[in-house]
This record gives structure tokens, sequence and C-alpha cells, in this order.
């Protein structure tokens, strides 16, 4: 830590490296550990039509870009 890092840098410098250690595409126990809730609170927001997602067919799975929960994410969060 320098003398010029500032507590909101270090969040910054945090959040980046937590979005890296995310898969290429995220499972909901992803978006869970994630956002820091529990299971069912990510399930239901998944669930929401504004939530990105791909449901793939036939099977009841549910796969999130990470570049689009990124996306997401930093437009949610405030």
């Amino acid at each position: 830590m320098s003398i010029t890092d500032t507590p909101e840098v270090l969040v910054k410098q945090e959040l980046m490296e937590k979005i890296k250690t995310l898969p290429m595409t995220l499972t909901v126990k992803d978006v869970s550990g994630f956002l820091g809730i529990c299971l069912t609170s990510a399930y239901k927001l998944v669930a929401q039509d504004d939530f990105p997602k791909i449901k793939m067919p036939g099977i009841r799975r549910v796969v999130i870009p990470k570049i689009k929960f990124v996306e997401w994410y930093l437009g949610n969060s405030h």
C-alpha cells in the first residue's frame, strides 16, 4: 500500500481482483458467493427479467456470462 492509495482506490483494486477470480461463465452459486447473499436470494435475483443469463433449452440450468454479470453489477452497485 502506498501513501497515494485512498480507501476508494483500495476498494476498487479489491473488486478487480475479485472479478479476475470469477470463471468465464457463472452459476447461481458463483453469483451468491460474489454478492455475499444466500443461495435462495441469488435464485430470486437470477430469475428477474433484467438479470443477464442464458437459459439452457430443455433443462433448468442457467448460465451467467462473466462479462454480462460484471456489466450488470457495475451498473447496479452504488
